[in-house]
């Protein structure tokens, strides 16, 4: 069920539409905020339409093929998504195609070419936190922690997120053989958010019992 600000929200878009027809963006937009709002089916069905009623425009296809992607992400149809992604070829978007297609192989646990397509989206935007934190997280996953420890670090002067700085805190934890005591990260997620700490905390140990019951 729609808050009364996205019903508001919804109307003013819609209304903008049948003021100015011709304008891709709010199209875009609209899409955007359905798939916010879980709305997929209407989501789906307006970047559809969009998509033909702006097909003669370069820039409009790139952008709603992008509106796809991310739908496809979003239900988590990652093989699906890569390939729409790819299609995107407006150079304002590619950085983020890239970074999106290096999201889902990421999901897919295919590192490698997850870490292809973020460094390709890295290119230009060396300090952008997004891009860094991916860049972290695959290398997290594939064990290198002293690299994952330099993108981590690069992401977290632009970004301070509970989810980033708990991830630095892993590395940390992991370079100091797996000492969770006096991890300056993990307490400052603890101050800021307690409740997000415990999850987290209680989702690394989970994952710590899975790796120590497959050696055993």
């Amino acid at each position: 069920m729609k808050s009364k600000k996205t019903t508001e929200q919804v109307h003013k878009l819609v209304t903008e539409i049948d003021n100015d027809p011709d304008n891709y963006q709010t199209y875009y937009d609209l899409c955007m905020l359905l798939i916010n709002e879980e709305s997929f089916d209407q989501a789906e069905q307006l970047l559809n339409q969009s998509l033909v009623k702006f097909k003669s425009n370069d820039q409009a296809r790139s952008l709603f093929e992008y509106g796809i992607g991310i739908l496809l992400y979003t239900n988590q149809m990652y093989e699906k998504a890569i390939p729409v992604f790819k299609l995107v070829d407006d150079p304002k978007l590619q950085h983020d195609a890239y970074l999106m297609t290096a999201q889902s192989y990421y999901a897919l646990s295919q590192y490698k070419m997850a870490f292809a397509f973020a460094l390709t989206a890295s290119e230009g935007h060396k300090q952008d936190p997004d891009t860094n934190k991916l860049l972290g997280d695959i290398q997290l996953a594939t064990g290198d922690l002293k690299s994952a420890r330099d993108y981590y670090d690069t992401a977290l002067k632009n970004d301070q997120t509970n989810e980033l700085v708990f991830n630095r805190g892993i590395v940390e934890a992991g370079l100091e053989e797996g000492n969770f005591i006096n991890n300056k990260y993990f307490d400052q997620v603890k101050k800021a958010d307690p409740k997000y700490f415990e999850n987290a905390k209680q989702k690394l140990e989970d994952i710590n019992k899975l790796i120590t019951n497959k050696e055993n």
